[in-house]
């Protein structure tokens, strides 16, 4: 009797001891999963920190990019085309005047060179708006130097036109120093257009680097992001 008595107390104990040892169990069931749950969601919003940080900083960026290339490279280049074809037309109308013998044609040709010289200046001066690199500024001074230079003897060849000293007038548009000088200001405008070429192109290939690399590390963080959660998932 009393053996039953101990037998039943015995497995009294052993259903608590098995009800507190299971008790405990999911306890620290529950803290790993919480933990895990706990580590994992830190992990994704680290993650979604730095790739919004990055996003911000690259797509930034690449519209600073554009509006460089948009806003000043391609209208310089455009003002440098127009430069370019504007010392010509002044060239050949200073040479066009020299040749001229009736007054119509003087002044026709007067009015046409009086013409280039506005806009040359005019494209000038736009073109400062759009230099903003050393380089390109060096360039720049190259031309105003030069083109200051050719504006002098201009000047001289029409003041001995107009003295009716023709042919020395002809002879000054003609002379080797003059055509370096013409020389050096055509490609000081060549080199400064090929210059913000070479600037446009830089600025359009980091942007679409920049563009692609963006993607890139999006795609990777996502898709890891959704491992993450996918093993965590199953771990529970």
């Amino acid at each position: 009797m009393w053996t039953d008595e101990v037998s039943e107390q015995f497995s009294n104990w052993d259903a608590v001891d098995d009800r507190e040892r299971l008790k405990s169990m999911s306890v620290l069931r529950d803290l790993r999963i919480s933990l895990k749950f706990g580590y994992a969601f830190g992990v994704v919003c680290l993650l979604c920190l730095l790739l919004s940080a990055l996003t911000f900083s690259t797509f930034r960026g690449i519209p600073i990019k554009n509006r460089d290339v948009s806003g000043k490279s391609l209208p310089a280049i455009v003002r440098l085309a127009a430069l370019n074809r504007g010392v010509r037309d002044i060239r050949r109308e200073d040479q066009n005047l020299v040749l001229c013998r009736g007054v119509e044609c003087i002044e026709t040709h007067k009015s046409r060179r009086l013409k280039a010289i506005e806009h040359y200046k005019s494209d000038l001066k736009k073109v400062e708006k759009y230099i903003t690199a050393p380089v390109q500024r060096d360039l720049l001074a190259k031309i105003n130097s030069r083109s200051s230079q050719l504006q002098e003897i201009r000047n001289t060849s029409q003041a001995l036109r107009d003295a009716g000293r023709v042919s020395e007038a002809g002879d000054l548009l003609m002379q080797n120093s003059t055509f370096v000088v013409f020389d050096a200001t055509k490609n000081g405008i060549l080199d400064l257009f090929q210059a913000n070429v070479e600037i446009a192109t830089k600025d359009a290939e980091e942007a679409i680097s920049d563009s692609e690399r963006a993607a890139w590390v999006n795609l990777g963080v996502s898709l890891f992001i959704v491992m993450l959660c996918g093993l965590v998932g199953v771990g529970a």
